[in-house]
């Protein structure tokens, strides 16, 4: 790692780790060796990173849990940004602001706690809050579209730090104008209905039984890799071509949830990716429907 970088995470108390191997930090165990990956804890330690990345024209990425990205093989000079550490999360008047590492469940339970409704569907989903709200993540018919107010950002170009209202953002499915652009995002704020502790963590409860019965939970996974299409679930469109068990070196289409891609054991992103697109090319080969991964694969 270069030494500008290097005195920069001693002098600010910022976590890192050097020749980091991919796999040992994705969810889905796959990925090579990356240059390395950097944990600010703080919003100014994030953008006095930035600052410093950009400035040296490093080559980086800020990511969150990883939930929705797929690691390539090979070595590379990347250095990973992970927001993990910050976990963040306060009332500021009718609203509650989380920074962008939170984690879905534990921005679920923070709610719970505190009796406010409106997220228990969305409870059970690995991402973060940054994560989440970038792509629109959600589940059981709520995305984060339906509850948020507005988001903190900073930009890497102007180095300014601005706020944007939720319909600025242009939410699509599984989609916001940030994933177009540099700008970082730094917290979310979000509205929510009081209700009583029984009654969310009832709704938490059926929502956590009903992934259980129906997702994958025994091998490492990227949870359901393909957007929804007009018609039909993109599961059941993969399970009627028969592709259920369907494998690819250490891939394979879940038996339980033909969504989910698993790897069995020493999968590659390569295998991942050809596995893939062999499941998109069955599945338009029958239907005339072109499946679109929802994952994103880190270059």
């Amino acid at each position: 790692m270069r030494e500008e970088l290097l005195g920069f995470l001693k002098m600010h108390d910022v976590k890192y780790k050097e020749r980091t191997r991919l796999a040992d930090i994705s969810p889905i165990r796959i990925g090579g060796l990356t240059e390395a990956v950097i944990y600010p804890d703080t919003p100014g330690k994030l953008i006095s990173l930035i600052e410093l990345l950009e400035n040296n024209k490093f080559h980086y990425k800020i990511l969150g849990r990883m939930s929705n990205v797929l690691p390539a093989d090979k070595e590379n000079d990347l250095i990973i940004v992970r927001t993990d550490l910050m976990r963040d999360i306060r009332f500021d008047g009718q609203l509650v602001v989380a920074e962008c590492g939170v984690s879905i469940p534990s921005l679920a339970n923070f709610l719970l706690s505190n009796g406010l409704s409106g997220m228990e569907g969305m409870s059970g989903i690995p991402g973060s809050v940054g994560g989440a709200t970038v792509g629109n993540a959600g589940a059981f018919g709520r995305e984060m579209a339906d509850i948020l107010v507005d988001i903190d950002l900073y930009d890497p170009i102007s180095k300014e730090c601005f706020s944007l209202r939720a319909h600025q953002l242009e939410f699509a499915y599984r989609y916001s104008k940030l994933k177009d652009s540099k700008l970082v995002l730094l917290s979310s704020s979000i509205k929510l209905t009081p209700a009583s502790f029984v009654s969310i963590k009832n709704e938490m409860d059926r929502v956590k039984q009903l992934r259980l019965n129906t997702q994958p939970t025994d091998f490492p996974s990227l949870g359901s890799v393909f957007k929804r299409t007009p018609t039909l679930p993109s599961a059941k469109l993969i399970d009627e071509c028969g592709l259920k068990g369907y494998t690819v070196g250490g891939t394979q289409v879940s038996t339980k949830h033909a969504g989910f891609i698993l790897n069995v054991g020493g999968a590659t992103a390569n295998d991942f990716i050809e596995l893939s697109d062999y499941v998109s090319n069955v599945v338009y080969d029958r239907y005339k429907i072109r499946l679109e991964r929802e994952v994103e694969i880190l270059q």
